[in-house]
């Protein structure tokens, strides 16, 4: 797992992740203040999803496994959803970059086969 620790409180950031295999990731994250909500979009390669809410999840990712090579773990210490526009930049809420054995290892452990 690698953390994405250039997070800050601005509402709006972009950036690219190189993953463990070279993939050059591409995440934009907004801050929705009247949803109080963080929503993401995501490409790499031919792969695209926009407008995605970011929740807690061991991977907000889980339902493309298919089609890319990692995902997207989205921790709290406080078990609560990102909501706040610090909640990177105060810590308490973190993402993770997950390469392919540490989404299988997600899936072994956490879901049934």
């Amino acid at each position: 797992m690698k953390l994405l620790n250039k997070i800050t409180s601005a509402a709006r950031q972009k950036f690219r992740i190189i993953g463990e295999n070279g993939e050059r990731i591409d995440f934009f994250l907004t801050f929705m203040p009247t949803q109080s909500a963080w929503m993401f979009n995501v490409s790499w390669d031919d792969f695209s999803l926009n407008g995605a809410v970011l929740t807690l999840s061991p991977n907000c990712l889980r339902g493309f496994k298919n089609n890319i090579p990692f995902g997207l773990a989205c921790v709290s210490d406080d078990s609560i959803e990102p909501s706040f526009v610090d909640d990177f930049s105060t810590g308490r809420v973190r993402l993770f970059l997950l390469n392919a054995e540490d989404v299988q290892t997600v899936e072994e452990s956490l879901f049934l086969p």
